[in-house]
C-alpha cells in the first residue's frame, strides 16, 4: 500500500469506509486497513500501491500502479491512476494533485497537459470501463458496495488515468518515446481516446 499520504488540511467525508468494504477485501487488506480507513477520515481518500508482476525468473509481465478510492465520492472529480511509476512517486504526484484542489480550487481536465506537478509533463486521460473493473478492483468494490447500500444496483465511477513523458518530455503516443519504458507505459483507454490524446502536446 502507498505510504506517502498527507496528515493536513482535513475534510468532511462520509465516514464509512470500512462499512463498504465485504470481508474478503477486509482479509486481503489485513493490516493495512486501519491505516487506510484513518487516512480516508483525513483526506476524503486513500491510494492502493500494486507492486509489478514478475515471473519466476524475474521478467515483469504487468507494470506497478497506483489508484485511488474516495475522490470521487467526496471531491466530486474523478478517481485517478498512474501505471508504470513507482508506488512512492504515483503518491507523490496523486498527492500534490490534490493538495492543488484543496488549497488552490484546481480542477483537472482532461487531454490538458501539466508540469506544475513533476520535472516532467503529464496528462490526464478518462479510463475505459474495462480497466477500471479489472485494475481498480477495491474503488470498483467501493462504489459497488455504496451504492448498493442506497438501493441502487450500479458500480459507476469515473477514472483519469495519469499520463507521463519519458525523459525527453514524448508521450507514450509521440514518435520517439523512449523504449526503455514502452512496456511501463500502459495506455488504460480505447483506440478512439487514444487517437484523440494523441492532439495533446
Amino acid at each position: 500500500m502507498s505510504e506517502n499520504i498527507e496528515n493536513s488540511e482535513q475534510v468532511k467525508p462520509v465516514d464509512n469506509f470500512r462499512g463498504l468494504l465485504n470481508q474478503n477485501s477486509v482479509n486481503y487488506l489485513g493490516g493495512h486497513l486501519g491505516h487506510i480507513h484513518n487516512s480516508y477520515k483525513q483526506l476524503g481518500f486513500v491510494q492502493v500501491g500494486v507492486f509489478a508482476d514478475m515471473d519466476e525468473i524475474g521478467n515483469k509481465k504487468f507494470p506497478s500502479f497506483t489508484y485511488t478510492i474516495g475522490i470521487e465520492e467526496n471531491y466530486n472529480l474523478p478517481e485517478f491512476v498512474i501505471v508504470g511509476l513507482n508506488n512512492k512517486m504515483a503518491g507523490i504526484i496523486i498527492n500534490d494533485i490534490m493538495h492543488w484542489v484543496r488549497t488552490k480550487g484546481f480542477t483537472p481536465e482532461p487531454f490538458k497537459v501539466y508540469n506544475q506537478f513533476t520535472n516532467f509533463k503529464m496528462c490526464l486521460v478518462p479510463v475505459m470501463v474495462p480497466a477500471k473493473e479489472t485494475l481498480m478492483t477495491l474503488t470498483n468494490l467501493f462504489y459497488t458496495n455504496k451504492n448498493k447500500a442506497v438501493g441502487i444496483n450500479d458500480n459507476h465511477f469515473n477514472a483519469y488515468q495519469i499520463i507521463w513523458t519519458d525523459t525527453q518530455n514524448h508521450f507514450p503516443w509521440e514518435e520517439g518515446f523512449e523504449e526503455q519504458f514502452m512496456d511501463d507505459a500502459l495506455c488504460l483507454f480505447d483506440e478512439e481516446t487514444f487517437e484523440k490524446a494523441k492532439d495533446i502536446k
